[in-house]
């Protein structure tokens, strides 16, 4: 009967090694509740902490919700005392923090879980095994979680992420290691552990919550994967498991990939990310995806909420082959512009007060004309896309190009302004302002669009003709 067993622990022993989960002089701190999976997690570290040279802390949260909690604490408190690992017992009101919080019952539960692992990992930061200096100096000890997630744990989420709509990285499932969690069990399926249990005559709690139908996973778990491992393929969970592997080596290496891109064509400011379009352009689409997915979450600060529909209409404006600028607004009241070849990203705090202007980035998004003026100045156009000029006043056409070094506005009888200057007080992004397309009479800008309009060349009752000048994008 030890045969099972033997098979069972050393597999768990080898996945730790594999994946660098344990070092000597390690604090490892595990969940446990009761059931099958965190009694054999624990079971299986309290043997193997002596061989590879760690501390051992068990931590049991009872969460105040099922009438069978009470017999949980007792059951891991008599097995810590039995096995000698030192037990932390933590009581929460799941309910109420779900209340307060207003999420559910499981992810409340789960947070404070969680909370309840990293408080005993920082109270037993001094229980640490005697390690030699020199030891220490090359694997400095560290403190992780130890969580009981298993195969079939990781067949279900994977199952769960994909029917709900998920990324390559939600694809990828539970990670062997993540941060300071690991999950020694994921290399074996539930059957395994339970044989692991009954082959050492250790019992379990069962927690009857799992059987309930109401709940999307536990329908996953108890009705799903069981069909399609009887029916479909009896190694289902296990070939579900080994593609999330392989996704989450795959997803590893596209993530590496999209910093080196980041690193090498996206210029960064304060209040700005931007990337030349040809660059964007001739990236693989996989690529595209992700390195605007990035930039978005850059500028916004979080990767929360932001999604494929971000994406892509960040994506749409890119290959946008109108003139003009364009632009989407971001979560956070960030934006994404297309600026004349550059995609660029605000955020809130850049105060650009035209999120959706249409800037002109060449000579074709101007239309220009000269009519005669009969006096009228209701019909002086007040929008933004659209102005008026005592065309008398200059007598030829403006020329149609980007800022020079001392181009200026008169704005008023007594101020003028530099172009650059007006620029920046609007807040116009740096990667913007040497890309917008002014009318100029040498050194006199006309006309910053959106904004200041020479003092000098304003419609008076002395004009006789006009220069209309009209963005069109």
């Amino acid at each position: 009967m030890r045969g099972g067993q033997d098979r069972t622990a050393s597999k768990v022993r080898s996945y730790i090694l594999d994946h660098d989960m344990i070092r000597c002089g390690d604090r490892i701190v595990a969940g446990v509740s009761g059931g099958a999976d965190s009694v054999c997690l624990l079971l299986i570290l309290s043997e193997l902490r002596e061989e590879l040279g760690f501390a051992l802390h068990a931590v049991h949260v009872h969460h105040g919700l099922r009438a069978a909690a009470d017999g949980d604490e007792e059951f891991v408190t008599a097995l810590c005392r039995r096995i000698g690992v030192p037990l932390s017992v933590t009581h929460v009101r799941a309910d109420l923090y779900a209340d307060e919080q207003r999420i559910g019952t499981e992810e409340a539960g789960r947070i404070l879980r969680y909370q309840a692992f990293e408080d005993t990992l920082q109270r037993t930061a001094s229980d640490v095994s005697a390690v030699s200096s020199a030891e220490e100096k090359v694997h400095p000890a560290a403190g992780r979680i130890a969580t009981a997630h298993h195969m079939d744990d990781q067949a279900e989420t994977v199952l769960f992420h994909l029917c709900r709509g998920s990324s390559l990285k939600g694809l990828t499932g539970i990670l062997p290691v993540q941060g300071n969690r690991i999950r020694p069990l994921l290399c074996c399926t539930r059957e395994e552990i339970e044989a692991y249990l009954t082959e050492k005559g250790q019992d379990w709690r069962t927690d009857e919550s799992n059987a309930e139908g109401i709940y999307a996973r536990n329908r996953l778990r108890n009705e799903i994967l069981p069909l399609l491992n009887s029916s479909v393929n009896a190694a289902a969970s296990r070939h579900i498991a080994q593609t999330a592997a392989e996704l989450a080596e795959t997803e590893e290496y596209l993530e590496e990939e999209t910093g080196r891109l980041m690193q090498r064509y996206v210029s960064e400011t304060e209040d700005s990310m931007s990337v030349p379009l040809n660059t964007l352009k001739a990236l693989p689409s996989v690529m595209r995806k992700r390195l605007v997915y990035r930039c978005i979450c850059g500028i916004c600060g979080h990767a929360k909420d932001i999604t494929a529909r971000h994406v892509g209409e960040v994506l749409g404006i890119a290959g946008s082959r109108a003139g003009g600028t364009r632009s989407v607004s971001l979560p956070e009241g960030s934006s994404a512009w297309n600026a004349g070849g550059v995609l660029i990203f605000l955020r809130e705090e850049a105060g650009f007060p035209h999120p959706g202007f249409l800037f002109p980035l060449s000579g074709s998004d101007y239309r220009i004309r000269v009519m005669d003026f009969d006096g009228d100045f209701s019909g002086i156009p007040r929008g933004e896309y659209k102005k008026w000029f005592d065309y008398d006043k200059m007598n030829r056409f403006p020329e149609l190009r980007t800022r020079r070094a001392g181009d200026r506005i008169a704005i008023s009888d007594t101020v003028v302004k530099k172009a650059a200057r007006c620029m920046i007080d609007r807040k116009i992004p740096k990667p913007l302002r040497d890309r917008i397309v002014l009318a100029a009479l040498d050194d006199q800008i006309l006309w910053i669009p959106g904004g200041e309009v020479h003092r000098d060349y304003l419609v008076t009752d002395q004009t006789k003709r006009i220069l209309e000048m009209e963005i069109i994008g």
